[in-house]
């Protein structure tokens, strides 16, 4: 079975609920639907502010960006198990491989993948 694309699945990112983070929060707590979402604070490089991310429900890593396929709840990438479309391109059409078999530089196609 194919992994589900990134570009078919609902994105939330910080910036769609910066505005209901109270200024200079550390952890905050917000309600996407029927999901809970904690948000946390990281303090910048110059110390002047905070900078927010999502907490995935699943691992607990912090994103930029969670998705949501299937109507399921929102995790990022890598829990959901998503990949983009580029990555599915044949590598053919991307010039490094034809028949299965990979071609160096000078066209020798003996080279196994």
């Amino acid at each position: 079975m194919k992994k589900p694309l990134v570009e078919h699945c609902d994105r939330l990112h910080i910036r769609d609920v910066k505005a209901a983070i109270p200024q200079n929060a550390v952890e905050v707590t917000l309600e996407v639907g029927a999901q809970t979402i904690c948000v946390v604070g990281k303090i910048t490089n110059l110390g002047n502010g905070y900078r927010y991310f999502f907490v995935c429900s699943r691992c607990e890593r912090l994103y930029e960006t969670l998705y949501r396929a299937d109507l399921g709840w929102f995790k990022c990438r890598n829990c959901i198990g998503l990949v983009y479309c580029s990555t599915r391109k044949k590598q053919v059409e991307l010039g490094q491989y034809e028949y299965g078999q990979r071609i160096n530089h000078q066209g020798d196609s003996r080279l196994q993948a």
